[in-house]
């Protein structure tokens, strides 16, 4: 993990340490959830982070943001209920090991103290996380069951999921300079072989396995799945750059058999399961539980 990497992951984990005081000036509550609070800079915070971290596609409103505060809050509520505690060890580890992303103990103290904490801080807030994730496990995911038998009729339900695409393996050249690409080309046609028409042309060449399945442009897609092995491309153009591509392997499409997609589907079904059973017992804990919600733009 790099070193700017660390500083977020450290922000992550500090951005919400303690539940807010019942002291807090009621302009400055988001949300309140049984006897704790959630504050607006809470809200902004997380938002201003979250929005930091988007990496395309919509992005969250802020009443999504604060439902998944609230979200959070319950559950680490119900860990403390059920006399869940986490590991002194690993605390201890997860913080020295977010220490190590650090040139110093230095830069990492300064960090702290430049978010107004210190490392105890940080500790407690590892440890909620530690007491959810645990929380989680024990009412969700340790009752999750995937039956072979679903697994078995996922598959038959569906076997198209399943088809693997026809396959080129290739050698490739890629230049942004047209008469290099033709150089090369020119090479080729006279029986150089591809490392020293490359050489040649002053270009390197590269290896790819290709899917027919939109992994390049159509105009690439097309001429290179026409080649039989051993044929090669005239220069394409894609974009500003040109590609001459040469195939050394033709794989063709085929269904995947049960064994071969066994695991990935209980992967599947037990996300879906999980994902489900997490959702079910959050409706729960929000049923028995005193929340009011301010307004928030």
């Amino acid at each position: 993990m790099k070193f700017n990497e660390s500083i977020g992951t450290l922000m992550m984990l500090v951005l919400f340490l303690v539940p807010g005081s019942s002291c807090a000036a009621p302009d400055s509550i988001a949300a309140v959830v049984n006897k704790d609070i959630i504050t607006l800079k809470e809200l902004n915070d997380y938002a201003a982070f979250t929005g930091m971290q988007e990496q395309g596609g919509r992005a969250k409103s802020r009443q999504e943001l604060l439902a998944k505060l609230i979200e959070d809050r319950l559950i680490l509520q119900e860990a403390r209920k059920s006399g869940l505690k986490a590991d002194e060890a690993r605390v201890k580890a997860r913080v020295e090991d977010i220490k190590s992303k650090y040139p110093s103990e230095a830069v990492f103290q300064q960090t702290l103290r430049e978010q107004g904490l210190v490392q105890s801080d940080l500790e407690e807030k590892i440890s909620e996380q530690m007491l959810m994730y645990e929380a989680i496990n024990k009412q969700v995911k340790s009752r999750v069951i995937v039956d072979p038998q679903e697994i078995t009729s996922y598959f038959e339900e569906d076997k198209n999921l399943f088809e693997l695409p026809e396959q080129r393996s290739v050698e490739y050249i890629v230049t942004r300079e047209e008469d290099k690409a033709a150089k090369f080309y020119a090479a080729l046609k006279d029986a150089k072989g591809f490392g020293e028409a490359a050489a040649a042309a002053g270009v390197t060449p590269g290896t790819l396995q290709l899917f027919k399945n939109g992994q390049f442009k159509k105009n690439i897609e097309d001429v290179v799945f026409s080649l039989k092995t051993g044929e090669f491309s005239y220069p394409l153009k894609a974009e500003n750059e040109f590609y001459v591509f040469r195939v050394t392997g033709v794989v063709e499409p085929r269904s995947q058999k049960l064994d071969e997609v066994r695991e990935e589907i209980r992967d599947i079904l037990f996300t879906r399961k999980f994902q489900e059973g997490l959702a079910s017992w959050l409706d729960k804990l929000k049923a028995k539980a005193y929340i009011k919600i301010n307004v928030v733009e």
